[in-house]
């Protein structure tokens, strides 16, 4: 518990006020997030600051009892709107500032992978996600790479405003048959073995395989799709079959390969995760 959360709580129980009563005066509606600023969770934006000392009579010379990170943190504006970003697994790509930057009037939260198994990660992701987004009232999704077959398969369900997938591995199958292909793995080699480990780090299964051939798509959220004409790993005939199926949106940089992170790539993207849908 820091500063701010010990003077919200001495207010809180000065007044023999619940949470949810505490919230409610200040405008929140709900006490989660009076039970997160107490306990140093969550920040509090200024004007909601100074309405609590106003209500309950105390001193802003009050203000002073906080620290310095915790007043640079209520200076800042509370949002009701939240980015979600999924990064590509040990590949390069914009970084987490950088999709902060495109997104100023939004908290944004990264989430990042724990283990190399895609199978298993998914559902590590959907835990973190329904975790971070369940006190906004608007999410977009911006997803790299591997993140956005893990937001294709486990994410469908959620209330997403609209995603934006760049560079989109977006048919696990495809990659799959693609990398037994090239590194001559047969389907009873995979069977056998049950997990095979790639040069990357990333890990390939036989049950997440065998699941990739009959899973159905789900994916209903309005999406743009941004590919870079020389990527390498996902072909455009696999993003164009996506774009057909789900009425998205597509656009192309002739330049960029599969990261998405050169100077001129992030100018590309600068424009085109600001434009409205």
């Amino acid at each position: 518990m820091n500063e701010l959360g010990k003077k919200v709580k001495e207010i809180r129980l000065s007044r023999k006020m619940t949470q949810q009563e505490f919230a409610e005066s200040l405008g929140y509606t709900h006490k989660s997030a009076i039970a997160k600023i107490e306990k140093g969770e969550r920040e509090m934006a200024y004007d909601k600051m100074l309405l609590m000392f106003k209500l309950y009579n105390f001193n802003l010379k009050d203000i002073n009892l906080l620290t310095t990170n915790d007043i640079i943190a209520i200076g800042r504006p509370e949002s009701s709107k939240i980015v979600i970003y999924i990064c590509g697994a040990n590949e390069p790509c914009p970084s987490s500032k950088f999709i902060a930057d495109q997104f100023r009037n939004y908290s944004v939260k990264t989430i990042k992978y724990q283990t190399p198994n895609i199978f298993i990660e998914g559902l590590d992701i959907k835990k973190k996600f329904a975790k971070a987004t369940r006190d906004y009232d608007e999410v977009i999704l911006v997803a790299h790479s591997f993140g956005a077959i893990y937001a294709i398969e486990n994410l469908y369900s959620y209330n997403i405003k609209h995603a934006f997938f760049i560079s989109p591995i977006i048919d696990m199958y495809q990659y799959y048959f693609d990398i037994m292909n090239n590194i001559h793995i047969t389907e009873k080699k995979l069977k056998t073995s049950k997990i095979i480990s790639l040069e990357n780090g990333l890990q390939i299964s036989y049950d997440f395989y065998r699941h990739s051939m009959i899973d159905v798509d789900k994916w209903g959220v309005p999406t743009k799709v941004i590919y870079g004409y020389k990527d390498r790993l996902v072909f455009i005939n696999t993003i164009t079959n996506f774009i057909a199926d789900h009425n998205a949106k597509l656009v192309i940089n002739r330049t960029a390969g599969h990261p998405f992170n050169e100077p001129s790539d992030k100018i590309f993207l600068t424009i085109e995760l600001k434009e409205k849908f």
